[in-house]
Parts: structure tokens; sequence; C-alpha cells
């Protein structure tokens, strides 16, 4: 049995079946820690039952590759239940710890874990921070007022999934909120990102264009999982979504983190994709529900990382007066009709330039077009 000490709760007030955070400002914080830990001997997985400060507090600095954090949304989340008919089955773990639902108080509440981030993220590290409209506003905020060296945002992505809440007076939210941040001002130093973590630069399917383009693009049409007959917390975030906030901003054997664990979703994800990983989770039935679970994945070491590139050699390189030259005759000579009185089309003569000058489509049309071609 896991054993939950709370060691400081102001004015906080508690239920039989949840842990409520009291909306007033002045009392935002829930300081809990427990006695149970888990680590692996190989040292590849570490778990508290701790809070989200907590939990970041207890980590040396700049640790941390990759951080995926999906708070308590500030909607009354324990109240759920009652929305989606969940009541009876018995599957939902009880005890969510809920956030507080007023602006002020929220705000108050990111800052608590928000603002231990930049002292353990690496200097290329990126953190994703999944929230819904009603304190999107207030967590940027938090963002914004991270102490030095301080927190970017550099993409505001949206995860759009497949239903929302049936309304008769509103429009029906169906989307989530992604904050893509790096540590600093981004001005010397990006967050890591690896672009060909799914597709090549020259990956492509009739009727869908680059997938390396599409899959890159900042809206994420991923479907919920319903696992249905599972135990499960209140929501569950898809494994494809983190699959792909984990394998774009970091590698086998990076460490990756997420102080609400909740499903443990990304421990799940993170574990099988070979990332040391660190986390914690508030909730003493759901820690014990899925702790031992993720410890008993067997670490793997042989997981593969980005694709090979397909980008011609000299892409990016710039171009000699010498080299437009040739290309522009090699271009015309191409497209000349021969002996047998047929010429090489535009789009076959341009595969034969891009393969004998080592150039990127683009920049040889823009080429062309400029030599009026």
């Amino acid at each position: 049995m896991i054993k939950n000490i709370a060691l400081e709760v102001a004015r906080l007030v508690k239920t039989e079946e949840n842990t409520l955070i009291p909306e007033a400002a002045a009392a935002p914080v829930l300081q809990t820690k427990a006695i149970e830990e888990l680590k692996t001997e190989d040292g590849t997985l570490y778990l508290m039952n701790w809070s989200a400060a907590d939990c970041i507090k207890s980590l040396p600095k700049e640790c941390l590759q990759c951080v995926i954090c999906d708070p308590p949304f500030g909607l009354g989340e324990d109240t759920f239940d009652k929305h989606y008919a969940r009541e009876k089955d018995g599957l939902v773990t009880k005890g969510y710890v809920t956030a507080p639902e007023g602006a002020a108080a929220y705000e108050a509440w990111c800052k608590t874990w928000i603002h231990e981030l930049p002292r353990v993220l690496k200097p290329d590290g990126t953190v994703y921070i999944i929230c819904a409209w009603n304190h999107l506003c207030d967590v940027e905020l938090a963002i914004r007022s991270a102490p030095a060296p301080g927190l970017s945002v550099l993409n505001h992505c949206i995860w759009k999934y497949n239903f929302g809440v049936y309304t008769q007076k509103k429009f029906v939210s169906s989307h989530y909120h992604i904050l893509r941040c790096g540590r600093g001002d981004l001005r010397s130093k990006v967050p890591a990102f690896y672009n060909r973590a799914f597709f090549n630069e020259t990956e492509r399917v009739a009727g869908e264009g680059n997938l390396q383009y599409r899959d890159m693009e900042d809206v994420f049409v991923i479907p919920k999982e319903f696992a249905q007959g599972e135990k499960k917390n209140v929501n569950k975030l898809p494994d494809a979504l983190i699959h792909k906030l984990m394998n774009y901003s970091s590698k086998p054997g990076d460490l990756v983190a997420d102080f609400f664990l909740g499903n443990f979703t990304t421990a799940y994800v993170a574990r099988r994709g070979g990332r040391r990983f660190v986390g914690c989770e508030l909730n003493p039935k759901t820690y014990a529900l899925h702790a031992k679970a993720v410890s008993n994945i067997v670490f793997p070491t042989d997981v593969p990382h980005e694709k090979e590139s397909t980008k011609p050699e000299n892409a990016g390189q710039p171009l000699s007066e010498e080299e437009r030259k040739k290309i522009v005759a090699r271009f015309d000579a191409l497209r000349t009709p021969g002996a047998d009185k047929k010429s090489m089309t535009k789009k076959d003569a341009m595969l034969v330039l891009e393969k004998e000058f080592g150039r990127g489509h683009f920049s040889l049309v823009n080429l062309l077009k400029a030599a009026k071609r």
C-alpha cells in the first residue's frame, strides 16, 4: 500500500473521492510529498508519488531534454464522470486532483511548477504544455514570467481530436492547445528538433503531397483513445500524440519527463521508445495502478532514430555564377529536340538537374524562372 503524506495544505478542502485545490489566488498551492519512489537499477526510470513542484525541485540542473505536461485544466475535471455517464462502470480511478478554476488562481498555481522548469531544462531542451482554451492565457502568463533563463513559446500547436462534449448553446470544443517552449529567448540557441523523426525530405504519397511537410504542420488530427473496459484516469492522451511530440524533440537515451502523469501515457511511450524517464503523479491510486507496470517494461537499447536524409548534397549552398550558367545550359540542352525530334519534358529535365547538380527542386525552379526558362 502506498502512503501519501501531506506536509502543508493551504486551506485545503478534501472530499470523499477527490482532493480539491481552493480557487482563492492567495492559496493556490497544494504541497504534498509521498514517501513512495520507484527507481530502476539501470537508472532509466524514476517515478514519484509527489506534486509537480516538489518533483521538479528535486532534479539536478539542466538534466531534461524533453518535458511533456498535461496538467489539470481547471475545468472541474473531478465532475466529468457525470457528463460521460462513467460513474457506474467503476473503471475511472478515484482521487483526481483538480486545479483552481479562477484565472488568477490558475495562473498562480501554474507558476509553482512552470517557474521551476528553466533550471532543469537543457539549453536545447523542449517543453510541451497541453492546455484547454479557458486557461490558455494564464498558462502563457506563467511562461512569460518564468525566472532567468526563462522560457519562450516557439510553436502554438492545435490538437484536433475526434469528438467533443455536445452542446446546443455554443460551438463544440474539439481541440486542445499545445505550447512548444524552449529555454531562454531562443535567439542564441533553439530547441533540438528532429525533422526526420517520421519522414524524410522526399517521401510522398499520391494525392497527399510531401509527407514530412504534412506531418510537421502545427495542427495535429489525432483521434482520442477510448480504452473500453480498462482502468483509467479522468482523461487519457493518445499514445500517438505523445509519440509525435517525444520523437520530434528527443532521441533514444535522452531524459524525458512528465509531472502530471495521470494515465502514465508519457511514461509508457517514453520507456518503450528507449528514453530515460522521470515523472510524478500526485494521486496515490493512479500511481499505484501504473508505476510498477511501467517499471516492468524491458528498456530497449536498439530503437531507431531519424530516417536517413534524402536532401540534395548541395542544398543550401550558395550558387556561383558559373554554376548558374551550367544549369541553364544543361536545362536548354535537355529541352532541345534530338534526332528523333523529341525533347525531354520540363518535369523530367528538372529531375535530371536535381540529381546532376545536387540541388533542391525549388532552388532550381527559382534559378530557371530568373533566367526566363
